[in-house]
């Protein structure tokens, strides 16, 4: 048995591009959002897999097709998990509900609050927290990379048993 950490990848596709969380045991050791013009789904597709080939996980966590997202994003989800089985890597999706169960145990309800306890868990995204979103705003930027922070910790507490932090 090695001693080694498992590393984790995971996706959130928008239409600005691609957020990603990329994790070795519990720890997010890189992140960010790779950026294209006009929802380009060619250019998405090459980055999911240019992000699995760089990281090499040992699993690929994405969002599971179900909540009101257009056809081309749960096309681009199937592209990068069909090239992760290629590579021999295990994927597991998570449906918005999954993810709300989860909060729930830290009584997050929205985003917000899901951010902060994203926070709490992965202090080095602290840096990256949107703000909180008024109604007439559009989504920050940033949210798309809380939104794979928040898949990779539903796959940490359901598949790893991973304890959820509160908020100091």
């Amino acid at each position: 048995m090695t001693n080694q950490k498992s590393a984790t990848l995971a996706l959130y596709i928008t239409r600005r591009g691609v957020s990603f969380v990329f994790l070795l045991g519990t720890t997010p050791h890189d992140w960010g959002t790779k950026t294209v013009q006009k929802r380009d789904t060619v250019k998405i597709r090459k980055i999911t897999r240019t992000l699995i080939a760089q990281y090499k996980p040992d699993t690929l966590v994405t969002e599971q097709k179900g909540a009101p997202r257009s056809k081309w994003v749960w096309a681009a989800y199937q592209s990068a998990i069909q090239f992760a089985t290629r590579q021999s890597i295990p994927a597991h999706r998570y449906a918005r509900k999954d993810i709300q169960q989860t909060f729930r145990a830290a009584n997050a309800s929205n985003k917000h609050q899901m951010n902060h306890v994203i926070v709490a868990t992965f202090p080095a995204l602290k840096t990256r927290m949107p703000r909180k979103r008024l109604v007439w705003h559009t989504e920050p930027y940033a949210q798309g990379l809380f939104d794979a922070a928040s898949l990779a910790l539903v796959y940490l507490h359901t598949e790893r048993g991973h304890t959820i932090r509160l908020e100091n």
